[in-house]
């Protein structure tokens, strides 16, 4: 847990709502040292008392304003990894992990020598002329949920049936949620994937609307280990499984 950047998330976040309460809730399991997140899904949902659904959308609208970085499958049974990314003043994005050498204000350092801030940030990009090639709008939602699509292959197809289709970011949010649970299916974990369908494939015939079944018990996602400032959810939560 990172007291530091929970307490940034307080002072200096722009969200509101649902938002602010996803953008609390994986602050309060980052890693101190990293700075990174990993709480399922389910979790950051039970945390938040939103429906899984929700936590998608909130997550994608995070992405959409700045204040959330995601690393998806980077982890463990193909979990997601986060890592909080506000500004606290224009220009200057942060959140980073604190070290010894950070925490120490000007006031702890040695008597008789001049303290010094430290060095401003170098190499700021320059604001992209008009001649950068900038992402078209579906394409930026198309490659949101290639990315979190396990099987890689015809993209070129894929992305001619997602234009047909022409997803909203609202409806994005929901095909990233049923590939996240479809992912969790036996169809979709025997025999290393063989019958997950092609990407064109899963987006002509509408398979976000597929009725889930059984979940692999092997790919059950696990909860982040509670901390010692973090026992209460335990019990604020206790009774919330299977509510959804």
């Amino acid at each position: 847990m990172s007291v530091y950047v929970s307490r940034d998330v307080w002072e200096y976040s722009k969200a509101k709502g649902s938002e602010l309460l996803v953008l609390l809730a994986i602050a309060d399991n980052a890693n101190g040292e990293t700075g990174i997140a990993w709480p399922s899904v389910g979790y950051i949902a039970k945390k938040t008392r939103l429906s899984e659904r929700q936590v998608i959308r909130q997550i994608a609208r995070l992405e959409e304003i700045g204040e959330l970085s995601v690393k998806r499958n980077a982890g463990v049974n193909g979990v997601n990894h986060y890592r909080v990314t506000i500004s606290k003043e224009e220009g200057v994005t942060f959140c980073q992990p604190v070290t010894h050498d950070t925490q120490r204000g000007d006031a702890h350092d040695t008597p008789g020598v001049t303290p010094t801030s430290p060095k401003p940030l170098e190499n700021h990009q320059e604001e992209p002329s008009s001649s950068v090639r900038t992402t078209p709008k579906w394409e930026e939602r198309f490659n949101r949920w290639y990315s979190t699509y396990p099987r890689k292959q015809a993209k070129g197809d894929a992305k001619k049936a997602w234009q047909k289709i022409n997803p909203d970011d609202g409806l994005v949010a929901e095909m990233v949620a049923a590939v996240e649970r479809q992912k969790l299916t036996h169809d979709w974990q025997k025999d290393g994937g063989k019958y997950i369908p092609l990407p064109a494939t899963w987006l002509r015939a509408e398979r976000w609307l597929d009725e889930v079944g059984d979940v692999a018990p092997s790919t059950a996602q696990r909860q982040p280990q509670q901390t010692e400032a973090d026992p209460y959810w335990g019990q604020m939560l206790a009774g919330l499984e299977g509510e959804e």
